[in-house]
């Protein structure tokens, strides 16, 4: 009977990935990509922790589609197919064994010394380090942060000829501006000198795909991690990869780390596939197998923590001892129409971000002082809420004008709001808040 279960072939990533009804249903959320076992009808997709693949024949090699876990595990393609699947992409994502991972093999793939790069000012402090400290300053890569609420200073930051990738993050972390994502789309595509999308590469064997498919092509890539499919799909906007860092919403439970890159260009894909591979970076099967189920309850988290996160955006709004408080959801925030342009069924995702008067001394007063169910630590996207200083925590590694520039004070408090009480998370800050003297504004 052993033998029986493993010389059943796996089904190909290719046949599991269908097309999404648009919006992420709660019935997909919970089918996407999952597939009984053939043999024992076992409904959850199994967990094939194997190194190795079993050929038939030397002449039959990869007829199966697996051969050595590095290049493509079943378990892991299911995931792939569901994480394309939630993102509404016709073609599965390519995971990878961080978001991080998933950032560099995205710059490996379309960066070359000498060309040149876009990247939001206000990004991720690992995106920003990675830019700056390897791929520009090792690599050879131009890098130009640029304020992405303004779409004149993106399109002048273009360089014909040399600009390769235009790179979005929306919200962006931590102060959550948006980015017009069609917008920011059809710039890319109105300064591309080549628009080849959906071509696949032909290449010399044994050499991987070339990079002529995409060359004279501008991409744009958006990281979305902090906008998942609850709030928003961001291939619906043209974006033309999307950078996800699953370790947030599609895990949701402190447990693992992983990223994704989706797309429904076959060519990109294919490079990104080849990327994967060649750097070691796939996600492990093991992480793979947990996060098939606990992304299956996204949607119910995400509103729950929209919920929440919109109830204590709007007290700490009313709070005297707040200086500033920014959430897409409010009217109050500068690009509430782009909130409501983009992000879906009124889900505008769990951070929040504010300051309270008093300045750094004041903020960390607040921070040092908050108590359960609030957590200081460093991730997002859990059900548990979290409390991170941004400017020391997770963009520490940027200068402090490079910080204050993109809007990141020493003072900022992130918040991201899980799934507790909304009374008990409030009950909490108030008590951190108000534990803080007056200091002025």
């Amino acid at each position: 009977m052993v033998e029986q279960v493993m010389s059943v072939p796996p089904v190909l990533a290719e046949e599991m990935c269908v097309t999404a009804s648009p919006g992420l249903t709660d019935t997909l959320c919970v089918e996407a990509g999952e597939r009984a076992d053939p043999v024992t009808g076992a409904m959850l997709t199994p967990l094939y922790q194997s190194t190795a693949y079993k050929q038939e024949s030397v002449e039959r090699y990869q007829e199966t589609g697996y051969t050595y876990s590095r290049a493509a595990n079943p378990t892991v393609a299911a995931f792939e197919a569901r994480v394309g699947e939630m993102e509404g992409a016709k073609l599965p994502a390519v995971v990878f064994n961080s978001g991080m991972a998933a950032s560099n093999a995205l710059f490996a793939t379309f960066l070359s010394s000498g060309d040149h790069v876009i990247i939001t000012r206000c990004s991720y402090g690992g995106t920003n380090r990675a830019a700056r400290v390897l791929w520009q300053n090792q690599f050879g890569v131009e890098v130009s942060f640029v304020d992405f609420t303004d779409l004149k200073a993106v399109e002048a930051a273009i360089q014909p000829g040399r600009t390769r990738l235009v790179l979005s993050e929306t919200p962006c972390n931590p102060v959550l501006e948006l980015a017009d994502l069609q917008a920011i789309s059809d710039l890319c595509r109105k300064h591309s000198t080549v628009v080849n999308q959906g071509a696949v590469d032909v290449q010399e064997e044994g050499s991987g795909p070339s990079r002529t498919v995409f060359q004279g092509r501008i991409l744009h890539v958006a990281d979305s991690t902090l906008a998942p499919p609850p709030v928003m799909r961001g291939l619906d906007f043209g974006v033309d990869v999307l950078l996800v860092s699953l370790t947030k919403f599609y895990c949701g439970h402190n447990m693992h780390l992983g990223g994704a890159l989706v797309t429904n260009d076959p060519a990109l894909h294919e490079h990104l596939k080849f990327k994967q591979n060649v750097m070691g970076s796939i996600l492990n099967a093991n992480t793979a197998f947990s996060m098939m189920q606990t992304s299956k309850t996204m949607n119910l988290r995400l509103r729950k923590q929209s919920e929440n996160a919109m109830k204590i955006a709007i007290w700490l709004e009313k709070h005297p001892k707040v200086l500033w408080v920014r959430y897409p959801g409010l009217p109050s925030h500068s690009q509430y129409d782009i909130a409501m342009k983009q992000h879906t069924h009124g889900i505008h995702g769990s951070m929040v971000a504010f300051e309270v008067r008093g300045g750094t001394a004041a903020g960390r007063l607040v921070m040092n002082a908050c108590t359960p169910p609030w957590t200081l630590a460093e991730n997002l996207g859990a059900i548990e809420s979290i409390m991170t200083c941004p400017a020391v925590f997770t963009h520490s590694n940027m200068t402090k004008a490079a910080r204050e520039a993109a809007g990141i004070t020493d003072g900022m408090i992130r918040l991201s709001v899980g799934i507790e009480d909304a009374d008990d998370l409030i009950q909490s800050l108030d008590r951190a808040i108000n534990a803080v003297p007056d200091l002025g504004a």
